[in-house]
């Protein structure tokens, strides 16, 4: 761990929290934040559920990349929670956040973003989530991120990955199957 950023005061000793993470410890931050080397996340350890590390790793994908990122973290996850229950527009999350929707634009910019790359982001991570950890046919899983036919699911498949949805999986089995090997 290389820092940690909390937005609250401390309520015990700064030193708890410093021997608790094993790293400097800010306080009163704009968001909480744990600061490691991305090499980090490419070590395996024995005897952890592969599935719940792609569940936490899908998870930190999905977070805000720079601590300036408030907005995008916010709006990130209002599709990440309601994809496939309905449609997920620009409107409907500038409305669940009290903004308009050219407001909630112009902040995403600033940001160096947009809403379509976040919506991407959340469908990509969602989608590799139910193809890798699932055995859900492929005709269930296209309506899960929110696509509106199969279609669409492969061609994003092969825009993100480069493969298609059924060759993805395949791929993530095997590479399983030799890691238990």
């Amino acid at each position: 761990m290389r820092s940690v950023d909390l937005p609250h005061q401390p309520v015990s000793a700064v030193e708890r929290y410093q021997q608790a993470f094993g790293a400097a410890v800010r306080f009163d931050r704009d968001a909480a934040l744990l600061r490691a080397r991305v090499r980090l996340l490419a070590h395996t350890l024995d005897g952890v559920d592969d599935l719940l590390r792609t569940l936490a790793l899908a998870y930190l994908e999905r977070q805000p990349r720079a601590a300036g990122q408030v907005v995008t973290g916010r709006v990130r996850a209002i599709p990440d929670q309601s994809l496939g229950t309905g449609s997920i527009e620009l409107v409907d999350v500038a409305k669940v956040m009290a903004v308009h929707p050219r407001t909630l634009q112009r902040q995403l910019a600033s940001e160096g973003t947009s809403f379509a790359s976040i919506l991407d982001e959340v469908r990509r991570a969602r989608a590799r989530i139910y193809l890798t950890t699932t055995d859900m046919p492929l005709a269930q899983v296209f309506a899960l991120p929110g696509f509106s036919e199969p279609a669409v699911l492969t061609h994003c498949a092969r825009r993100w990955w480069g493969r298609t949805p059924t060759a993805l999986r395949q791929q993530e089995r095997a590479a399983a199957e030799s890691r238990n090997r």
